[in-house]
């Protein structure tokens, strides 16, 4: 199980056609032919999202212990985002991905742009990510989300619908809506980062405050995150009532508010926070999805010193006993064999199974 393998990054050539056409994925992935189910596959494919993106240096970290530490080598290949590769995953086209609870939740159930994909499936939880929010520019005179009205904010986000979505929540939980702002279409965050960057948005999903983009264009030309919620600051955060707190547990299952100051965020800020899982589907073999979680499970400090948000992955962390997708059968026997599945989890997953009959 131990073999030494190198991961295989594939280059950004595909890069402008990544930023032209959200949809589509690079020749080399479109072109491979699924993964048998009864087969213990020498090379898979993990999805990432584009260079520059947490999602992407995370992906990246989890491919490189997978490929050294099993018998698999796996190839990182880039897409525009989760809605981009998703349906790839779906077919078996691609093995793995890394995407938020929330997202894979839509992409099961074809629910927020995602059409239905009843093939994904838990392989691990990985961490809680920082999300921003809406952000705008240091020296912009915007103080609040409610300043907004009237305001160009970045929009749609088809590239992966997290940008979105989070947008969309931090709107209603302040009153508003997309009626009350300029909508400016974005394929993916890094993008609309970058309106912001050159001033073609007031406002825009500002991503985890350690993403390498907003970084940059926070050295750049500074950027500034809105609070989530305008009548209640840090200091009042015990205080915010339960019905917006239900706003953000509706528009994303799995997240919720908390305060940070860290990354380009540099005074305390109420944002939230959502958990990553890697998927991947029916179509891997049990015998496959079985090594890979092992893999993880077993070598997790090695994933510490790659990427921030690895330094937060363990065991502990790994085992989601409310998972948003059904777990993998190979998946199910490894925790099992930890003696971490009970009766709850069992149900758990047994209702999801029944909504993707």
């Amino acid at each position: 199980m131990m073999r030494k393998r190198t991961i295989t990054l594939l280059t950004l050539l595909f890069a402008g056609i990544l930023s032209a056409c959200s949809s589509q994925p690079t020749e080399q992935a479109s072109q491979s032919a699924p993964v048998e189910s009864n087969a213990m596959p020498s090379n898979i494919t993990f999805a990432s999202s584009p260079q520059g993106t947490a999602f992407n240096s995370a992906s990246m970290g989890v491919a490189s212990v997978l490929s050294n530490e099993s018998q698999m080598e796996v190839t990182l290949t880039p897409f525009a985002g989760m809605s981009a590769w998703i349906p790839m995953l779906d077919k078996g086209e691609v093995q793995l991905g890394l995407g938020s609870s929330a997202d894979a939740s839509y992409a099961l159930h074809g629910q927020n742009g995602f059409r239905e994909n009843k093939n994904v499936r838990t392989l691990v939880r990985g961490n809680f990510v920082e999300s921003v929010g809406l952000t705008v520019r240091k020296d912009s005179d915007i103080q609040s989300v409610r300043d907004l009205k009237g305001k160009r904010v970045a929009s749609d986000y088809t590239g992966g619908i997290t940008g979105h979505i989070t947008t969309e929540m931090q709107l209603k939980a302040n009153g508003l809506t997309w009626d009350d702002v300029i909508r400016v279409p974005v394929t993916t965050a890094g993008a609309a980062v970058e309106a912001l960057r050159e001033g073609r948005v007031d406002a825009a999903f500002g991503m985890s405050p350690f993403t390498p983009a907003v970084v940059e264009a926070h050295n750049a030309v500074g950027l500034r995150p809105l609070n989530f919620f305008d009548d209640y600051a840090p200091s009042q955060f015990n205080d915010i009532p339960q019905d917006l707190i239900e706003i953000i547990e509706t528009h994303q299952p799995g997240a919720k508010p908390v305060v940070l100051k860290a990354g380009f965020v540099e005074e305390e800020t109420i944002i939230i926070e959502f958990p990553v899982i890697v998927v991947t589907s029916t179509h891997l073999s049990d015998e496959a999805a079985y090594e890979l979680v092992a893999t993880l499970w077993e070598h997790y400090e090695k994933l510490h010193p790659i990427y921030t948000w690895l330094e937060r992955w363990n065991p502990e962390q790994m085992f989601d006993p409310h998972p948003p997708v059904p777990y993998h059968p190979g998946v199910v026997k490894f925790f099992k064999d930890q003696g971490l599945w009970t009766e709850e989890v069992e149900k758990r997953q047994q209702e999801l199974l029944k909504l993707v009959q």
